[in-house]
């Protein structure tokens, strides 16, 4: 059981795609989703097996020092939720298209995922910033896949923001080797208490302002919209299925490790909050449908750091499950529909495909958080947890956000069940996909047990810092060298 293989057999592939792209499976575009699908299976066997008896990995050395992986019941639970949904994306028309020629779009995306897994393994910053980095650069790249002036643009945009995100996490990472001689998470748990408070400030400072950047979070998510809408509805898809989830992870993982107090707390409450409401009203305004999903993904962020900060009881990373889940249905349909980006490509749309109807209206619902779906069941708990803390205001706030976001999605909806021929003709086998997210919200929405062991462990695991000292430095947890 070596969690290095996540990100080893990507890095692999890539490497030997140029000598094998004469191979079937790389002309036709498949070779990025059946790598995802290996990988599924592979963190499925493994999932039950770290529920109780984490692996920790550590590379060159020992834990504090070397390249120490951690693969928990949350790294490989999101491991698994990103490949499965992953592959929802790669399997696409538009993408296989891309993937047609087993060329630089394979390769590009291949690092990305060994970047994704990365940032989910790595039990020290600074192999976050190197797979934070991989995952980053061949994001940009990937931005361009459309080829034309403005996916150019918003790769420049991606470039300019992700570079800030770098410099402030190398200045943040420098000062905390200076003060602690240590970079893993694990042993800075334990001696972040000794840095002066003026330093642990900037420290502070720097990784969030980091790592707020790459979550796209208020108030550095500008470039957000830009990018998604030149990258495309497949690519965007891509994005907010597989790299929100991971930095939104590493996020979480950051505050707790450094046991930020009750006022800085208190102040990252709000501004999920606040990101969660600019984001519904910016979606709002939009009458492109990428651009309107990008703010959706930011609201999202916004609402799973709320979440995260309430201490939901394993209800943030159910959300963030139904996220990655809804996410890739809702962007593999538009990939599927759009033509110029408007809401009227989708016009009559669900009378024509009923499948796509069907879940479009599943999507939806489990998006808003309305029962019998996933969505309903994680909200729910976030929200329960935000009563059990008194915070009434910040209850209306998440509510009249979910009034925002339901009155663009019923437009969406109308719009598409409206009587006005569509034009456009999608196969069924195109828009079989949307089964994989449709079933599952609906399977773990009707049946939540099945998954909420997991995802109360997982959040567990975030917040237990003394549980993760003893599984990464102690004896506590199974360790491979």
């Amino acid at each position: 059981m070596y969690p290095i293989l996540f990100i080893v057999i990507p890095l692999l592939v890539a490497f030997l795609v140029a000598p094998l792209r004469g191979i079937k499976i790389f002309k036709n575009g498949w070779l990025p989703s059946t790598l995802l699908l290996l990988v599924s299976g592979y963190a499925l066997w493994l999932l039950p097996k770290v529920f109780n008896n984490p692996i920790n990995q550590t590379i060159v050395i020992s834990a504090p020092l070397g390249i120490n992986l951690f693969a928990g019941v949350l790294a490989i639970s999101l491991i698994l939720i990103v490949s499965v949904f992953g592959v929802v994306i790669t399997s696409s028309p538009k993408m296989r298209g891309y993937f047609s020629d087993g060329g630089a779009p394979t390769v590009l995306v291949l690092l990305h995922f060994a970047g994704i897994y990365g940032l989910l393994l790595s039990g020290d910053l600074f192999n976050i910033f190197v797979f934070l980095e991989i995952a980053s650069l061949s994001a940009y790249a990937i931005t361009t896949f459309s080829d034309d002036a403005k996916s150019f643009e918003a790769a420049i945009k991606y470039i300019l923001s992700g570079s800030l995100a770098s410099i402030f996490l190398l200045v943040g990472i420098a000062i905390i080797y200076f003060h602690t001689g240590t970079l893993n998470l694990a042993e800075l748990s334990l001696v972040s208490g000794s840095i002066p408070p003026g330093t642990m400030a900037i420290i502070i400072i720097a990784l969030l302002g980091a790592f707020f950047i790459e979550a796209e979070l208020f108030p550095v998510n500008t470039w957000v919209p830009d990018v998604y809408e030149g990258s495309g509805a497949a690519v965007s898809g891509l994005f907010s299925t597989m790299t929100l989830t991971a930095t939104l992870y590493v996020l979480f993982r950051v505050i707790t490790v450094f046991s930020i107090g009750e006022d800085i707390g208190s102040v990252l409450l709000w501004v999920g909050l606040i990101s969660m409401l600019a984001g519904e009203l910016g979606a709002l305004r939009q009458k492109n449908l990428v651009r309107m999903f990008a703010y959706s993904s930011m609201a999202q962020g916004g609402l799973l750091l709320v979440g995260f900060m309430a201490h939901s009881n394993g209800g943030t990373v159910l959300y963030l499950f139904n996220h990655s889940a809804v996410k890739a249905g809702l962007f593999l349909i538009l990939s599927l529909a759009l033509k110029d980006g408007s809401i009227q490509d989708l016009r009559g749309i669900g009378r024509k495909n009923p499948l796509i109807g069907f879940s479009a209206i599943v999507l939806s619902l489990s998006l808003l958080g309305l029962p019998p779906f996933l969505g309903f069941v994680g909200k729910f708990l976030i929200l329960k947890s935000l009563i059990v803390q008194g915070g009434a205001i910040t209850v209306i706030l998440v509510l009249l956000a979910g009034l925002v976001e339901a009155w663009y999605l019923l437009k969406i909806l109308s719009v598409m069940f409206s009587r006005d021929e569509c034009e456009k003709v999608i196969p069924k086998s195109k828009s079989i996909l949307l089964l994989i997210p449709v079933l599952f919200i609906v399977i773990t929405g009707l049946f939540p047990k099945t998954i909420y062991s997991y995802s109360n462990k997982a959040e567990q695991e975030l917040y237990n810092n003394t549980v993760y000292q003893e599984q990464v430095l102690g004896n506590g947890g199974e360790i491979d060298e």
